[in-house]
C-alpha cells in the first residue's frame, strides 16, 4: 500500500494541514472508498475566507452554507468513524 499521503490529491495537500490517526486514511480508503472520494471531492471545492470567519452567527455564517451538498449524508445512511481526521 502506498504511503498515506499518496492517497491524498495534491489540491487538498496544498490547501489543508492533515494528519493520519490510528491510520483513518488507509481505512477509509480500503474499506469506505466511495466516501473517501466524496470527502475529497467535497474538500477540494469548499473555500472560506479570513471574512468568512470573522463574520458572527454561529450555524447562520456563510460558513456552513460553503459547505459543498455533495457531501451531504444521504437520509438513512449513518457510518461510525473512530479518529477519522483529514
Amino acid at each position: 500500500m502506498e504511503h498515506w499521503t499518496e492517497l491524498i490529491p495534491e489540491d487538498i495537500k496544498e490547501k489543508y494541514e492533515l494528519h493520519n490517526y490510528n491510520s483513518a486514511v488507509e481505512i477509509l480508503f480500503q474499506a469506505y472508498p466511495e466516501h473517501f472520494h466524496n470527502i475529497m471531492d467535497a474538500l477540494s471545492q469548499f473555500s472560506i475566507s479570513i471574512q468568512d470567519i470573522l463574520q458572527s452567527g454561529g450555524n447562520e455564517s456563510a460558513i456552513p452554507k460553503k459547505w459543498p451538498l455533495s457531501y451531504t449524508p444521504r437520509v438513512g445512511e449513518k457510518l461510525r468513524f473512530s479518529a477519522i481526521c483529514l
